[in-house]
């Protein structure tokens, strides 16, 4: 039978694949993977900073101070190129002005930046079926940056201001 051959085919030695896996690899091999891993990530993130926009707009708007208020977690974010970043940006809100981070996962090459009221100006826009806030930042316009309605009406709450009008929808 098909078992038979199998079983005399195949001796059982008492190990898994997991050992001869293993085993196939040696340290040097493992430890140059990694390192190759991690420069890929690092070369990704710079890649998707300056394609994004989020190099420029963290040139300007660098995060000199963690932010203590209350956060938006797990946002989403759409800038130049159509770059979107989901799911994994936080949003604050105080007096002072807009504070933006990322998942720390992929915070290499994207600091937290932190944006002056003064410097915010957005447009409500309808693109498909979602009502969205195309926000314009005063010292890097060239950057669009495209939030969901009702987080910007959180943020506009949670910071007192309101850095939108709907007479452009």
């Amino acid at each position: 039978s098909r078992r038979e051959k199998r079983a005399r085919a195949k001796p059982d030695t008492g190990r898994n694949d997991m050992d001869k896996i293993l085993e196939a690899w040696n340290w040097p091999d493992i430890i140059l993977f990694a390192l190759l891993a991690v420069a890929g990530w690092i070369v990704f993130m710079n890649l998707l900073a300056a394609w994004g926009g989020w190099r420029s707009l963290a040139d300007v708007y660098r995060a000199e101070t963690p932010f203590a208020g209350t956060r938006f977690r797990g946002r989403n974010v759409r800038l130049r190129a159509g770059m979107g970043y989901n799911g994994i940006i936080a949003f604050g809100a105080d007096r002072q002005g807009l504070h933006i981070s990322i998942f720390f996962l992929f915070r290499f090459a994207h600091p937290p930046l932190f944006i002056p009221w003064e410097d915010i100006s957005g447009t409500p826009k309808r693109v498909l079926w979602a009502n969205v806030v195309a926000l314009r930042f005063e010292k890097c316009s060239f950057i669009p940056f495209w939030i969901s309605r009702r987080l910007a009406d959180k943020l506009c709450r949670e910071g007192g201001v309101q850095f939108f009008s709907d007479e452009n929808i």
